[in-house]
């Protein structure tokens, strides 16, 4: 699951949050990535995933997601190597903060 955050700034429009990976990554090192990323785990559904992602990856609490998350779509797409290929769909989410919010990367 993913999810967006951004803001409706005065002068520039909207802004999205974007996160910069860890070069440390196996996948995408050191790219742009969304606000908030994660796979659901077994016993998890959607919001419960959102809540736990969006406090570890960018310290926003419960409460700010329980008022302004809000659905965004899927994406589906197939992953496929010369050993497996495998079905994914990514469930978007996003969620509009106060122009002077920020994040903070917990990482």
């Amino acid at each position: 699951m993913d999810i967006n955050g951004y803001v409706r700034c005065p002068e520039r429009g909207v802004c999205v949050w974007l996160q910069k990976r860890a070069a440390t990554k196996q996948t995408w090192p050191g790219k742009l990535d969304n606000m908030v990323g994660g796979g659901l785990s077994v016993g998890f559904g959607i919001l419960e995933t959102a809540l736990k992602e969006a406090a570890e990856e960018a310290s926003i609490p419960r409460s700010i997601l329980e008022q302004r998350l809000t659905p965004a779509g899927s994406v589906s797409s197939v992953a496929k190597n010369s050993h497996f290929s495998r079905s994914i769909i990514q469930i978007i989410s996003q969620v509009l903060f106060r122009e002077r919010a920020r994040p903070l990367s917990q990482h």
